[in-house]
């Protein structure tokens, strides 16, 4: 169970939000000790890195940003890897909201005390623990700003949902051509991974709507009047990690993409580019407009990849 949430700001030490709850107090002189040992735990680990440490009393959960860190007060029963989950979401939370105010802190607490609804939200939708466990891989893996939870709307509306997404900014050494291209299809730039995780076995028919989905995206010229605002950013790759993966979907899945035989890597289209330059990109040309998809398959504690 969890008994406080702290926020500290990272340069000068500083508490900068706190989050207590009555049913479990917390001693004072318990709560200065667990700060000190905070304080003097950030020489040892590095920004996006998830750790904890426990005490005869309490378990403390850390997670680390550009300028904040963000310490979790737990039950020593409590899950270290569900919680884990969480002090990273309210640390990336914290940081889009308040992360121009933390360059120059002046010691006023005042203006981040809007944040317990937040927390609170954050608190009320747990993560799941198998979300944790790839969500930990993945930076690991790839690097870059991560978002758990996403809920996504295509150019169609169709929803879909993104159990992680990886921003690792613009895509680099993109060719003269493409930085032309680019100018006339807003949306293709960006380093972007996404993540659908089963933790079960994938069928056919949920591989299918979901690379229909994701061919949905991307950028959209003619604006429309609309009622919900899209996604308009095609992602660079999608990896679809699960625990088993149905013959149907393995047999098809080449079909549903196409190969660049340069790379040898398997990838699809947004259906919203025009047609010549669809084209173009679908025999190979022009990566920038190729979503790479990869199958990996979850053998604890990391993935195997079984198709790219």
């Amino acid at each position: 169970m969890i008994n406080g949430v702290y926020i500290i700001h990272r340069k000068s030490g500083g508490l900068l939000f706190e989050k207590t709850y009555e049913q479990f107090p917390i001693d004072k002189d318990l709560f200065s000790g667990l700060l000190t040992a905070i304080r003097g735990f950030l020489n040892e680990i590095h920004m996006g890195e998830l750790t904890s440490f426990s005490t005869l009393e309490k378990k403390i959960i850390i997670s680390l940003t550009e300028n904040i860190v963000v310490a979790l007060i737990l039950d020593l029963a409590a899950s270290t890897e569900k919680y884990q989950g969480i002090a990273y979401e309210i640390g990336h939370q914290f940081s889009q909201v308040h992360g121009v105010d933390l360059k120059e802190w002046d010691g006023n607490r005042a203006q981040f005390k809007s944040f317990n609804e937040q927390v609170g939200a954050i608190l009320s939708n747990e993560l799941d623990p198998f979300i944790v466990r790839v969500a930990k891989w993945a930076i690991k893996e790839f690097g870059g700003d991560i978002h758990l939870g996403q809920q996504l709307v295509t150019i169609s509306e169709m929803e879909l949902p993104m159990n992680i997404i990886i921003d690792r900014g613009e895509l680099k050494d993109l060719g003269f051509r493409e930085k032309f291209l680019n100018k006339f299809h807003k949306g293709y730039n960006r380093d972007l991974i996404f993540f659908k995780l089963v933790n079960q076995l994938i069928g056919l028919n949920e591989l299918e709507r979901f690379i229909e989905a994701c061919e949905d995206l991307g950028y959209e010229c003619r604006q429309k009047d609309r009622c919900v605002q899209y996604f308009d950013y095609f992602p660079s790759k999608i990896i679809i990690i699960a625990q088993e993966f149905s013959p149907p979907a393995l047999e098809k899945i080449e079909k549903l993409t196409h190969l660049n035989k340069k790379s040898n890597k398997h990838f699809i289209v947004s259906k919203h580019l025009g047609k010549s330059i669809k084209g173009a990109v679908k025999k190979g040309k022009f990566p920038m407009f190729q979503c790479q998809i990869e199958l990996w398959k979850w053998d604890f504690p990391y993935p195997e990849r079984i198709f790219s």
